[in-house]
């Protein structure tokens, strides 16, 4: 697939202009702070560097974790800025420390600002009852029942959230659960009908884990065949168990809230 879409996308003569203001550098941030950069020139430059990239002896203030906000971000100022020879931390708080956040959240993380408080030109809000068709093939692998559609169309936010609370007790929801997860952990790579062997209890140390091949003791190989069919099936659900504990856990979590 995204062979494809690249194809397509050379065929288009594609120059790299995704269109919007995502190639533009003349955003409005619309409150750049003066005073806020006069000062943090002074005191706050020499260590964090002039467009807020960091030196070797202060941090970077692009995406830092207090710039989550001015008013956060001006509450670590007063606390712990600045620091160095000569100085207090102090020296900057109240209003200077206000106006240093203000602007280095403008200046230094401004088009995030931009961003959020601006809305995408042609993006629209498709109606409740596509959301819910979208959302029940999505998690439940179904179409919505025509009841369920009712209720969304005549109860709106409150009846949508009603039907997904249903929805999502749904044991197709928790299988669909599984598979986002291991898309991410990509465990399920280690069950028995995936490798033909027990890879996931081959990563446990058997030290720590003695009775991992517990079957071994109980259905010892070379028995008759109805051993043969516990050992194997002991073995599989040993082996699976392990490799699923993670999703099965992320389920177990989400059931119970």
């Amino acid at each position: 697939m995204f062979a494809m879409l690249a194809l397509a996308g050379c065929e288009q003569a594609y120059n790299g202009d995704v269109g919007g203001d995502s190639a533009q550098n003349n955003l409005d941030f619309g409150n750049y702070n003066a005073e806020g950069h006069r000062l943090y020139g002074e005191q706050c430059a020499g260590c964090h560097g002039a467009e807020g990239n960091g030196t070797q002896i202060g941090t970077p203030l692009v995406a830092c974790a207090s710039c989550t906000g001015i008013a956060t971000l001006a509450h670590e100022i007063s606390l712990t800025m600045p620091i160095g020879k000569d100085t207090s931390v102090t020296d900057c708080d109240g209003q200077c420390a206000s106006d240093v956040a203000e602007y280095i959240m403008y200046a230094f993380n401004g088009l995030s600002l931009y961003e959020a408080a601006t809305s995408l030109d042609g993006v629209s809000v498709i109606p409740l009852d596509q959301t819910l068709r979208n959302a029940t093939v999505q998690l439940a692998g179904r179409l919505p029942t025509e009841a369920e559609t009712a209720k969304v169309v005549a109860e709106g936010e409150a009846g949508f959230a009603a039907v997904m609370d249903e929805v999502m007790n749904e044991d197709e929801f928790y299988n669909r659960l599984n598979e986002i997860f291991n898309d991410v952990f990509l465990t399920d790579k280690y069950l028995v009908v995936n490798t033909g062997s027990t890879g996931a209890l081959s990563l446990l140390d058997s030290d720590d884990y003695e009775n991992r091949t517990w079957y071994s003791v109980d259905y010892p190989s070379g028995g008759d065949d109805a051993n043969e069919d516990n050992r194997n099936c002991a073995i599989r659900l040993s082996n699976d168990g392990v490799a699923r504990e993670g999703l099965e856990l992320i389920n177990h979590i989400t059931r119970n809230n």
